[in-house]
């Protein structure tokens, strides 16, 4: 290994440390030699496949995190609840769409996290995220008509929002308060 490379693996110690701990529970085996693979894993991985600095620091902020949290779970449950029922009912036969969800930030931290919450939520899965046009696009299961669609917008922009309450900038966080969804 040359001198930049231990540097990177310096500097992204948390990061092979945390994939070392991933390797030990996918391995469900806490012997030397699993250690001693997990660091080699993590070390190559961290070499070959560096990641980009992150130049802006996050803001995580304690109530927010707390208020996204509990809704997340409730929105899991219920998505739950409705894809079950729906399964049950329509059997195969369940109606889908894609629908087109206006972004409520630029900023790519948000947007990501909110994209990987809504995925989370059994019944939708964000498609796409079209940085030019400023929209997800999500698929969503059980919209047999107009207001189905509506309440997955609904869904994705409140979401969002929470989301930017939680780990916006100051910035980002005025403008989606103050934005209106399509």
């Amino acid at each position: 290994m040359t001198m930049t490379s231990w540097r990177q693996v310096r500097r992204r110690l948390p990061t092979v440390l945390w994939l070392v701990v991933v390797w030990l529970l996918l391995w469900w085996e806490w012997t030397p030699l699993a250690v001693a693979s997990g660091i080699a894993v993590a070390v190559a991985l961290v070499v070959v496949f560096p990641l980009p600095d992150i130049t802006e620091r996050l803001v995580v902020r304690p109530f927010p995190l707390l208020l996204l949290s509990a809704y997340v779970a409730y929105d899991v449950a219920i998505s739950a609840i409705r894809v079950g029922w729906d399964a049950v009912r329509h059997g195969g036969s369940v109606s889908t769409s894609i629908v087109a969800v206006d972004l409520l930030s630029d900023d790519d931290v948000p947007t990501a996290v909110a994209a990987s919450l809504l995925t989370l939520s059994p019944g939708t899965f964000v498609v796409a995220i079209d940085r030019v046009r400023g929209r997800y696009y999500v698929h969503a299961l059980g919209t047999a008509g107009g207001s189905d669609v509506a309440q997955v917008r609904a869904t994705a922009r409140r979401l969002q929002r929470l989301v930017l309450r939680t780990f916006g900038a100051r910035e980002a966080r005025a403008t989606a308060s103050g934005r209106k969804g399509r």
